[in-house]
């Protein structure tokens, strides 16, 4: 006789069919058989399957199932108290941890664009460069801790990169008066150096120059400054456009910057996009004024922070040539406060090559 579900054509013998359960105790009747139908479905039997009110065939797609996760997915890999894990925690927001050790202090953290998105938005020749401005501030972060509130000299050695998906385990030790930026994968052995320098005791505040605001000089657009820094490969997001007003003369420039007030400003000395902001305008005086060449900080020489300032967004700067590819740097509040001065800062020019080299 025909089977109800297997059609008979494919079995010789009733010892080719399978047995198929479709009953159960205490379980719905027509959902066993059905289950029983699609068990021999999936064996490879033809099956008739029912249609009207029982429900259609539906068509499953022919390629492989496309796994997509909708969870956000967490940055820090769970919180972990550091005195647990004999550190001490700190106010900083890329080092959150430091230890003491012999003649000094070690500062560590990590570098990502999860956690960390705002660095995504300081790009160089199309790669994500941490900008110099945040390898001062920890410098100076790492040497108060240890005494010393001011940076003699930094030198920039090799840029810290940062890929989509790359995680850098971040470490800023002040020994005796010598600081130490350095940084690497969890993959790597080596510690890459980007950047030695050294610290000293406070020897006074910031250079109030800064406080002759506005000076008599035609203005020039913000916008045009940009547009000029794009096309020599700078490639800035939103968050570090922050020069709103330009001004100057062929050997000094007056900018106004500001930083949005959604960004978190909290245990930075000054949050680095609005530092690198000030910068900005220096393209325009270094090398003559030749906005096509990139160039990046090399070194800093005798940068001062004023005490007791906080949660500065606004900065009225002023940037003066000093040499060949070096500027001073004065800051002040909107209200006229010093905020930093920077006794000179030298640029280099950019390699393309070696930028996407080590990318």
């Amino acid at each position: 006789s025909a089977h109800p579900v297997l059609s008979p054509a494919i079995a010789e013998s009733v010892e080719d069919v399978p047995v198929l359960g479709t009953l159960r105790r205490d379980e719905d009747d027509v959902e066993q058989w059905l289950i029983a139908r699609a068990q021999a479905f999936v064996v490879g039997l033809p099956v008739v399957w029912p249609t009207g009110p029982v429900g259609d065939v539906s068509t499953l797609p022919t390629y492989p199932f496309q796994r997509q996760r909708y969870w956000l997915e967490s940055v820090d890999g769970g919180v972990v108290d550091a005195r647990s894990l004999g550190l001490s925690a700190s106010s900083h927001p890329l080092l959150p941890a430091w230890v003491a050790v012999p003649d000094g202090v070690v500062f560590t953290g990590r570098l990502s664009l999860k956690a960390q998105p705002w660095l995504a938005e300081h790009v160089v020749f199309g790669t994500v460069l941490v900008p110099g401005t945040a390898l001062v501030d920890m410098a100076l972060h790492a040497g108060r801790e240890a005494g010393l509130g001011e940076l003699r000299e930094l030198v920039l050695h090799a840029p810290l990169i940062l890929g989509e998906q790359d995680e850098r385990q971040l470490q800023v030790s002040v020994l005796g008066d010598e600081v130490l930026v350095r940084s690497r994968t969890a993959e790597e052995t080596e510690w890459t150096t980007h950047a030695r320098g050294q610290l000293q005791a406070t020897t006074g505040e910031p250079a109030a120059e800064a406080l002759r605001w506005p000076p008599d000089a035609p203005a020039a657009d913000p916008e045009a400054l940009y547009a000029e820094l794009a096309d020599a490969g700078y490639g800035y997001g939103p968050l570090f456009r922050g020069v709103r007003r330009l001004t100057g003369r062929p050997d000094e420039l007056f900018a106004e910057v500001e930083l949005a007030e959604t960004v978190a400003t909290e245990g930075f000395a000054l949050h680095p996009a609005l530092f690198d902001a000030a910068l900005h305008p220096i393209v325009r005086l270094a090398a003559g004024g030749d906005a096509t060449v990139v160039r990046l900080p090399f070194s800093w020489r005798t940068v001062r922070f004023a005490s007791g300032h906080t949660a500065v967004r606004r900065l009225r700067v002023r940037l003066t040539v000093v040499g060949d590819d070096t500027v001073r740097v004065e800051a002040a509040d909107e209200h006229g406060r010093p905020v930093l001065s920077v006794e000179g800062l030298t640029l280099r020019a950019a390699d393309r090559a070696q930028l996407r080299a080590r990318d």
